[in-house]
């Protein structure tokens, strides 16, 4: 072998022992990173496990006083929204007494039923107004009834509170039979009031229906396109000329299948 080839295969195992040492380097830096992005997680974890760890009683501490707080809301809110009619003895303030007690005592009932800590000093607020609510209730209630003036109108605003599934249970017996005693009086004003709007109902439905069909037939649609609209017509007859269709409000002359002409009755 010549000097000149010598020397090149020096410089070659050279080269190549600087590739491979490239290589091992560059495993080295990956395990390297690998190895430290494992540790920096191990101790963020660590840190975080520890900050929980020595917060819990704060974190806890601070839900239970919000808890709290929530509940004696209800307590204020019920106290301050009957104080200035709590003594009266009218029947439209017994009638508000009778509202606010019975939301008073559906929230309170929905805060104790959902309650996950059951926080004792949020709950004894929360007895205290299903106690007190109850109470002004039934006063209220026998205020109202027992009234020489109770009209079939303050019966009628009353008598959701009574019959709520929720206060129903808070109303004392004496009261159950007072209400009934009113209801039977007012037994036959109730059907035909029930009647009257059953009435307002449908005469609301057959107005909506009567402006949809009017806003929309038009002369030219085919029979189908009116079936489609406006369904069966109500009645039908005929002449020499043409067939004639009855809706609500609407009559139409039909000619070899078409709307030939809309006639709108007066209501």
């Amino acid at each position: 072998m010549s000097i000149k080839d010598e020397v090149k295969a020096e410089q070659q195992r050279i080269l190549n022992e600087k590739m491979e040492q490239r290589q091992v380097n560059e495993v080295k830096y990956k395990v390297d990173k690998k190895k430290l992005i494992i540790i920096s997680m191990v101790i963020v974890g660590i840190l975080v496990s520890i900050f929980v760890a020595t917060r819990p009683d704060e974190y806890e501490r601070a839900r239970i006083k919000e808890d709290i707080r929530v509940k004696e809301l209800v307590y204020n809110n019920y106290k301050n929204n009957t104080k200035y009619i709590i003594n009266s003895n009218t029947i439209e303030d017994n009638i508000s007494i009778m509202d606010i007690s019975h939301t008073a005592i559906v929230h309170a009932k929905y805060r104790l039923d959902n309650n996950s800590d059951q926080t004792k000093k949020g709950n004894d607020k929360l007895n205290e107004v299903i106690k007190g609510a109850t109470k002004t209730l039934n006063n209220s209630i026998l205020i109202v009834l027992n009234s020489e003036n109770l009209s079939y109108e303050d019966f009628k605003s009353i008598k959701s509170t009574i019959q709520d599934e929720v206060v129903n249970s808070y109303v004392n017996d004496e009261n159950k039979e007072l209400y009934d005693s009113i209801k039977d009086k007012y037994y036959y004003k109730e059907i035909a009031d029930s009647l009257e709007e059953s009435r307002k109902d449908q005469d609301y439905q057959n107005n909506q229906s009567r402006n949809i069909l009017q806003s929309n037939l038009q002369t030219g649609m085919s029979e189908s396109e009116v079936k489609k609209l406006a369904g069966l017509p109500n009645d039908t007859y005929k002449n020499d000329e043409a067939y004639f269709w009855v809706y609500d409000g609407v009559v139409l002359t039909m000619k070899k299948g078409y709307v030939y002409d809309i006639t709108y009755e007066l209501e």
